[in-house]
């Protein structure tokens, strides 16, 4: 199986990186996946002005995550590239618990 994924692939660039970026995507939307399996969601209104489940916050926290860093590189390039990853990691939380 690993041969052929690794012939089947070799057309990507993959890099440990990116590697770890994409599977940790995947393992998180499997495991919401399951989460919501076994406990149901209930919709929320919190600071947003809609009702969301959990699912909704972590796609917009996954989208305003990468809006942020993108912000940062416009504006200080990359220097300091910690302050982009706290920043958006606060606020991946902030929107996730009370979002």
């Amino acid at each position: 199986m690993l041969e052929w994924l690794v012939t089947n692939t070799e057309w990507m660039y993959w890099t440990i990186p990116s590697g770890i970026f994409f599977g940790g995507l995947f393992l998180t939307i499997a495991g919401m996946g399951v989460w919501d399996h076994y406990s149901p969601n209930i919709n929320r209104k919190g600071f947003l002005p809609i009702e969301t489940s959990r699912g909704d916050r972590l796609f917009i926290g996954i989208i305003s995550t990468i809006a942020i860093i993108l912000l940062w590189l416009a504006f200080f390039g990359q220097d300091f590239l910690w302050g982009a990853l706290i920043l958006s990691a606060a606020w991946f939380f902030v929107e996730a618990r009370w979002g």
